[in-house]
């Protein structure tokens, strides 16, 4: 098994699953009522009624989908990790072959002791590396987990100030729908606080898709992967060239 260290992580196609739900466009709207500016006072309890039920399926449906979003993290982890831990497995195993056979090439002492220190200096470059990958792993899968536990505060902050804006807007109108000065443009009053209150929606879907944590955790987690790799090539060709040296004496 042919394992790429940078594509078989899949922990950084998680930036697909850990997007609030608000940012997949599951909005409150305005409910869908027959009233009219002349009868939006008579209609003031449904509109409560449906404003409210909306709100209610959006929080049912965040709690769920955040639960839901922390079960497939832990078990996008399980199968990285077993799918790394069965992919280097088979390269030690491929490895200790082929070191096999080349200490059976060498036939002198010195050619032992040389074919000894390229081993040596394959293992310490091997651990070295892994060393590195794991832990630009973990440091990006605590970053994501950071992310994803500020993500789920952020959207139920926005959703109790959306509440509040709306839960004051109903209160406001039904105010204004028992004054005689303010009756008649309580409806557009109504409707401009409800469209504020939809901004604020608005606003914290544009701040989590544009989400440059996620982006820079991903950055930072292959740069630490390329120098490891970088750094792991310059040993491998390093000991190359130490044994060829010592096998020509």
């Amino acid at each position: 098994m042919k394992f790429n260290l940078k594509k078989g992580i899949v922990f950084s196609l998680l930036l697909l699953a850990v997007i609030p739900f608000i940012a997949s466009g599951e909005e409150v709207t305005s409910p869908t009522i027959n009233s009219t500016p002349e009868n939006f006072c008579s209609q003031i309890g449904l509109i409560n009624e449906r404003l409210m039920g909306q709100i209610k399926i959006v929080e049912e449906k965040q709690a769920l989908y955040q639960s839901t979003r922390l079960i497939n993290i832990e078990n996008l982890k399980s199968e990285e990790d077993a799918t790394k831990a069965i992919a280097r497995a088979e390269t030690d195993g491929q490895r200790e072959n082929n070191w096999e056979k080349m200490g059976g090439l060498a036939k002198t002492d010195e050619q032992k002791l040389a074919v000894n220190a390229y081993k040596e200096s394959i293992q310490s470059a091997i651990v070295k590396r892994r060393d590195s990958v794991d832990n630009a792993i973990e440091v990006y899968r605590t970053g994501l987990l950071d992310t994803v536990k500020y993500h789920t505060e952020f959207v139920y902050n926005t959703l109790e100030d959306f509440k509040k804006l709306t839960w004051g807007a109903i209160k406001t109108a039904v105010i204004d729908c028992n004054n005689k000065e303010t009756k008649e443009v309580v409806s557009l009053d109504f409707t401009k606080k409800i469209d504020q209150a939809k901004e604020t929606i608005k606003i914290a879907k544009n701040e989590v898709e544009q989400n440059p944590k996620m982006a820079l955790l991903k950055k930072n987690r292959d740069d630490a992967i390329n120098l490891a790799e970088s750094s792991f090539k310059t040993s491998i060709e390093d000991a190359h060239k130490a044994l060829v040296e010592s096998l020509k004496k």
